[in-house]
């Protein structure tokens, strides 16, 4: 069975000023954080059912907010990312919940 899902490297925002490296995993049953840099691995799981919508804007960085009924989750994808693939591979898993933007 092929694996329908995608990973990349994001920041993600958690105050002012501040914010802790991630990888994302991105898949049909959700969205999945996973902390790096740490000695024991901790993140947390958004189900697709709790995801609003997912909007990935491009400008001097790409910038991805997932907005749940909860909580708005902020991050910054890691310099290396492919946007345009990560854009393509979202659209597919989230479909009408995900929105791209170039500017």
């Amino acid at each position: 069975m092929r694996d329908n899902s995608v990973r990349f490297a994001v920041s993600l925002r958690t105050g002012f000023f501040q914010a802790e490296p991630y990888i994302l995993t991105v898949s049909l049953t959700g969205i999945k954080f996973e902390q790096v840099q740490r000695e024991q691995s901790t993140g947390f799981f958004i189900s697709n059912a709790d995801i609003r919508l997912v909007y990935l804007s491009k400008g001097e960085s790409a910038e991805l907010e997932i907005v749940t009924n909860a909580k708005s989750y902020i991050c910054i994808l890691h310099k290396t990312a492919d946007v345009s693939s990560v854009a393509q591979s979202m659209a597919a898993l989230l479909g009408k919940k995900f929105i791209y933007t170039l500017f």
